[in-house]
């Protein structure tokens, strides 16, 4: 999607706000069939970028932005991060004015492509509250194709893959694992409300535009009551549709990450049954799948550290988010090539 003359990835659909353009992760009839909380979720900018290439090396662009709440940024030339974390606070809109280093600049010839990205790729990838677009200033283009990534990296999830507790945007697991991948990122993570909804499994299969998935099912529907049937029956729709509409694209299904009620289920009362019996739930959904290159793995396996969780005993540190992504890439890249 182009919004001025940058490119916005990560983003199906801008809304017009008072302020400027809000990006959606969602299109607006999937947003609809969301719960209250995933249609707030949706609309959060996780892992949301703007790109554009200086038409000179050392130009500069301006961008304006408001958040409606707190919003972070981090901006990257290529694959190297450029500065320190931007924090844009509900109030004033904020511009920020970003090129490259001098040194960068001097050496951006001999640098390397690094993780799918040419160096002369400008990056601005976003974490946290509402975010509004107001403006772009700059003698700047999109990037072309050969410029990005060859392939793409879509995850769905929980708050874990939306990236709650990440202390900046680069640090979620999904956007550490497109990393290690050299792949371009699709973060679907919707917080407190992966819900395996139909529609989501619809648009999701729709989709033609990633190469490689993961889903991430689901302490949500433990913490919201769903039952063992319900479900398997939602996270089969979401697997096997998706299998079926891409049989050979690699998706990964991955268990529930350890959390607080493998140690006392009585802390999530309106647990239907033992956070394993999801787990096995999700396994034997694996094993059934007709069609396509499903692959299972271990949520406890790739986060073993207990320790890689923060003190809500829910949410990994960015440590853990470090330990999930490796483990993850070592265990896809023999499926993936």
């Amino acid at each position: 999607m182009r919004w001025n003359d940058l490119a916005l990835a990560n983003c199906a659909e801008l809304s017009p706000t008072p302020a400027g353009q809000r990006p959606q992760r969602y299109p607006s009839p999937v947003i609809a069939a969301l719960s209250e909380r995933g249609r707030i979720a949706a609309v959060k900018p996780a892992n949301v970028e703007l790109r554009w290439v200086p038409n000179d090396p050392a130009a500069e662009v301006e961008i304006t932005l408001a958040s409606e709440g707190l919003t972070k940024a981090v901006a990257f030339f290529g694959a190297f991060v450029h500065g320190d974390v931007h924090r844009i606070v509900s109030g004033e809109p904020v511009t920020l004015r970003l090129a490259p280093p001098e040194r960068y600049g001097q050496l951006i010839d001999r640098l390397p492509r690094c993780n799918g990205f040419g160096p002369r790729v400008g990056r601005l990838m976003f974490w946290g509250d509402d975010l509004d677009l107001i403006d772009a200033v700059g003698d700047v283009r999109p990037p072309t194709p050969p410029e990005l990534p060859a392939r793409r990296l879509l995850t769905y999830g929980t708050s874990i893959t939306h990236g709650a507790s990440c202390s900046a945007p680069h640090l979620t697991y999904p956007s550490q694992l497109a990393r290690l991948l050299g792949m371009d990122l699709i973060n679907l993570g919707l917080g407190g409300s992966c819900l395996c909804e139909p529609e989501v499994a619809d648009y999701i299969a729709g989709r033609g535009d990633w190469d490689v998935a993961v889903f991430a099912l689901s302490v949500n529907m433990i913490g919201q009551g769903f039952s063992l049937d319900a479900f398997r029956e939602r996270v089969a729709h979401l697997v096997h549709h998706t299998a079926a509409t891409h049989p050979d694209k690699p998706i990964f299904c991955v268990t529930i990450w350890p959390y607080f009620a493998d140690l006392d289920r009585s802390m999530q009362p309106a647990a239907t049954a033992e956070p394993e019996a999801f787990r096995d739930a999700l396994r034997g959904v694996v094993a059934d799948c007709p069609a396509g290159r499903v692959t299972l793995l271990e949520g406890p396996e790739l986060l073993a550290d207990f320790a890689g969780l923060t003190t809500d005993l829910l949410h990994p540190s960015d440590l853990g988010f470090v330990e999930m992504a490796h483990g993850l890439a070592d265990a896809m890249r023999p499926a993936i090539g």
